[in-house]
């Protein structure tokens, strides 16, 4: 048997934080676990005394990915698994913009001045037929819904989940949807609406407290809006799971913590609420403003670290340890169509209503060309510094297959690496930090 090359092991509080990227398993070992350790994969195999004790280290650190088989070829796994979920055609991924329109005017919009329009009850009809074709094969349904702002359109949101849902238990499939929205109309009364009608986690963005975000997002007519968002972000947070996006960068990431001070004097429920502090970045030549304060990838790994312990401490929800996700971006998958309202369809966020990235139309027959050929040959294992990768399993999570892929020469970037390349192992600190908080938590309210 042999170490994983997938393992990484950090000092902290008289004992060793171990932690597989191939399996995601985190535990704590003591010194002399990790001494047996590290004395089983320098010999090869397990030359001390059976006993209880060894037997069960073995065990776990077989479980957990920590030791393999001599023959066990990691890097040919990681492929097997990567493909096997990237091609899953049992699972369906639709992403549907009812509308292109916004009622906001964002400095660094990455759509642009593309499409405009509300989805017709033809495209609707477009929809249901594709979806009614394949269902037999399919055993889950994902709906994104996109904009443009989907919230100006509820009613056709309502009208066409309850088709979906219909088409779905009719053939015992799981039906699931979230909703990406800037949440300004997002009302108590339309989250209840969206909640009975299938979506159950809404994500929204803000740029931090007032004196930036109202700065950077604001109305068409330039008017403010923070303090509806926040609003209504109190309303909703419980009827829908609230994924609160901030974006991070130079002009803004020191107003974090007031911005979470903000969340807890509202009374934001913690349980419903979970932050996700995102790096601010150039996408396409629509938000090409942001270059000049957006974080570098290896400086906004260091801001996470910095700023991942203000959301444990103030007891947010916040996902500090990454986890493996073998297929990676759905955009690359068999099965995963975005829909725009006239119904043209593409394969990535970034890329909607840009024609040069069309990969067919809902009424048509999608056929393979270079527009959909170059998504579903995209392999992240080209590179040998990638093959190479002790992160890989993770990295497949986070690398962005656009940046390779699209027309838009604007976003080309030289460093596609994660930011856990470069601060995993303070991320394992704050997750076991995270961990004994929670715990600690629990056992005081019980």
């Amino acid at each position: 048997m042999k170490a994983s090359k997938y393992n990484f092991f950090v000092e902290y509080d008289e004992g060793i934080l171990a932690y597989n990227c191939l399996g995601g398993t985190f535990l704590k070992m003591d010194r002399r676990s990790y001494d047996l350790y590290r004395r089983i994969v320098d010999a090869g195999s397990v030359s001390e005394p059976k006993n209880s004790e060894t037997e069960k280290l073995v065990c776990e650190l077989r479980r957990g990915r920590f030791i393999v088989e001599d023959g066990f070829d990691e890097l040919e796994y990681v492929k097997a698994r990567h493909f096997l979920s990237r091609f899953n055609s049992k699972y369906l991924s639709l992403t549907i913009a009812p509308t292109l329109d916004c009622n906001f005017n964002c400095v660094y919009c990455f759509e642009g001045t593309r499409k405009k329009g509300i989805m017709s009850r033809q495209i609707q009809d477009g929809i249901i037929d594709y979806v009614a074709a394949h269902i037999k094969t399919l055993s889950h349904i994902h709906v994104s819904w996109f904009g443009g702002e989907p919230t100006l359109v509820p009613d056709l949101i309502y009208s066409l989940s309850e088709r979906l849902i219909a088409l779905a238990e009719k053939n015992g499939t799981m039906y699931t949807a979230t909703l990406i929205s800037n949440a300004y109309l997002l009302t108590r009364e339309m989250a209840e609406r969206m909640r009975s009608h299938g979506v159950s986690t809404v994500q929204l963005t803000v740029d931090g407290p007032p004196e930036h975000h109202d700065r950077r997002r604001v109305l068409r007519n330039g008017g403010s809006t923070f303090d509806a968002i926040f609003r209504n972000v109190k309303e909703i947070a419980g009827i829908l799971y609230v994924v609160f996006r901030v974006n991070i960068d130079t002009q803004n990431w020191e107003s974090f913590p007031r911005l979470l001070n903000m969340l807890e004097e509202a009374g934001v429920s913690k349980s419903a609420v979970s932050i996700d502090i995102a790096q601010t970045q150039v996408f396409t030549a629509a938000c090409q403003s942001v270059a000049d304060y957006g974080f570098d990838t290896e400086t906004f790994a260091k801001m996470m670290t910095e700023l991942y312990p203000i959301v444990i401490e103030h007891g947010f929800q916040v996902r500090v340890l990454p986890k493996p996700n073998y297929g990676g971006c759905t955009a690359t998958g068999t099965n995963c169509l975005l829909i725009i309202p006239n119904g043209e369809i593409y394969r990535c966020w970034n890329t909607i209503g840009d024609e040069r990235e069309r990969i067919g139309h809902i009424l048509r027959p999608i056929k393979l060309h270079h527009n959909l050929t170059k998504w579903l040959a995209w392999t992240p294992f080209e590179e040998e510094k990638c093959r190479r990768c002790n992160i890989l399993p993770l990295c497949m999570q986070s690398g962005c297959p656009y940046r390779e892929i699209a027309v838009d020469g604007v976003v080309r970037s030289t460093n596609k690496c994660s930011p856990w390349r470069y601060n995993l192992e303070k991320i394992l600190k704050l997750a076991y930090q995270q961990r004994v908080i929670a715990e600690n938590r629990e056992e005081d309210s019980s």
